[in-house]
């Protein structure tokens, strides 16, 4: 799940930024911003489910 989660997100961070900023300001002058962000919000993501299997295997172990 880890893996999904990290390869998902690094393929679709930069298309899906650079769509959405387009479509929604007509410029790419918030690109940098929109990728720290994204980037930061995925590492928070990563880790919650992290932990998440770590509590899972730990109870069922």
């Amino acid at each position: 799940l880890l893996v999904a989660v990290t390869a998902s997100n690094a393929v679709g961070l930069l298309a899906d930024s650079l769509v959405f900023l387009w479509l929604a300001f007509g410029s790419l002058a918030f690109l940098p911003g929109q990728l720290v962000g994204k980037a930061w919000m995925t590492h928070a993501a990563i880790a919650v489910i992290a932990a998440i299997q770590r509590r899972r295997t730990a109870a069922t172990a």
